[in-house]
């Protein structure tokens, strides 16, 4: 009888014993569902209010663009004209030039200018910061910066945009379209597109742009990432009004004098 009994007890106890722990591995589950599903929800709320707040970034874009006054158109002649579209590699209103040139005219765009002057008569060179470009969320809505720049007297057109962009989802499509916009208004132009001076994946973005597009590429691969072309900390630079600055810890990265010098070179030999 008792073995009767054993024999009957033991599967209903290991039965019990399975649903206890179906039950429980069933609620662990369950539970780490709801957890993951938290999470999820969590993640797409984040996204949600991310995207809200480029959108009332873009708003706000596009009413500044709205607000901002209308630039005078610049006057070129009738000699070789030059436009240089860059960041602060190419213009900085405190330097008055390139930054960290430790020279008023030692810069790349100081370089090229008297290269010009060189072989062309009556050479005029203007130069722009157009980091506002690089930093925008709705980049074709900068476009109304340059336009006092172009014109279809201009001969040659460099640029030199990208160090200040950090996301780099939109970059090909909006330099695409920057490339394009400089071509119809300025369709005489050779267009020149510089190489990244410090970041390998916006640089072959750029490449791959002017290869794209037909157009000469500078290119900076030698010199990318090393330190001894670039500026540093403590350097004395002369500025034009006979002052002398030195450069920060935040600039020292910048092209030094021999990096200038450099992305000069490989100008003129697009040039040449």
């Amino acid at each position: 009888m008792k073995k009767k009994l054993i024999f009957i007890l033991v599967p209903v106890i290991l039965a019990v014993i399975a649903a206890g722990v179906w039950l429980v591995l069933h609620e662990k589950n369950q539970s780490s569902n709801i957890v993951a599903l938290i999470e999820e929800n969590e993640d797409l709320t984040r996204k949600l209010y991310g995207l809200a707040d480029k959108l009332d970034e873009a708003t706000l874009e596009l009413a500044l663009r709205d607000e901002r006054k209308a630039r005078e158109p610049l006057e070129w002649g009738d000699g070789y004209n030059w436009m240089a579209i860059g960041n602060s590699l190419t213009w900085i209103e405190s330097w008055q030039r390139g930054i960290c040139s430790t020279r008023p005219d030692n810069d790349y765009f100081g370089i090229v200018k008297a290269w010009l002057e060189s072989r062309h008569e009556n050479v005029q060179a203007e130069r722009c910061n157009y980091s506002d470009w690089e930093f925008s969320i709705v980049r074709a809505s900068m476009f109304d910066q340059i336009v006092p720049y172009l014109s279809e007297k201009l001969d040659l057109v460099t640029i030199q945009l990208g160090e200040n962009v950090s996301d780099v989802r939109t970059y090909r499509a909006d330099l695409e379209r920057l490339v394009i916009y400089i071509e119809e208004h300025c369709p005489s132009a050779q267009i020149i597109l510089i190489d990244d001076f410090w970041n390998q994946e916006r640089s072959d973005i750029r490449r791959s742009v002017a290869e794209e597009y037909g157009i000469p590429f500078a290119d900076l691969g030698e010199i990318r990432g090393k330190a001894e072309h670039q500026s540093k900390e403590g350097m004395e630079c002369l500025m034009a009004d006979g002052r002398v600055i030195t450069v920060s810890k935040e600039a020292e990265t910048h092209p030094g004098d021999t990096g200038m010098a450099y992305i000069a070179e490989q100008l003129i030999k697009v040039l040449e």
